[in-house]
């Protein structure tokens, strides 16, 4: 789960082209590998899983909540407001 994407972030340094942005993903590519080489460990895994498989869950779970509310087409409820407030402003939407 973490060595992939690690490797493929030093894969992905050919097509960046700040060197700012190159040093983020040497870094973070090398967290990641380093994340895989902990999680490798049976000792650290038994002890670890539990605690990772949760925050993995609960940020799982946010992140759908949070881009699930936000990503719809708009409705005709917005499409009528957008002309409530461009024909007489907000004063309008209350009539």
């Amino acid at each position: 789960m973490f060595l992939g994407p690690g490797l493929l972030c030093f894969g992905l340094l050919k097509r960046v082209i700040s060197q700012v942005q190159k040093l983020i993903l040497i870094v973070v590519g090398a967290f990641l590998i380093l994340a895989a080489a902990v999680f490798a460990i049976p000792v650290v895994n038994q002890a670890v899983i539990t605690v990772f498989w949760f925050l993995f869950t609960v940020g799982a779970i946010i992140y759908v909540m949070i881009w699930c509310p936000g990503c719809p087409q708009p409705s005709r409820f917005f499409d009528f407001v957008i002309q409530k407030v461009a024909a007489g402003g907000i004063p309008q939407l209350l009539e």
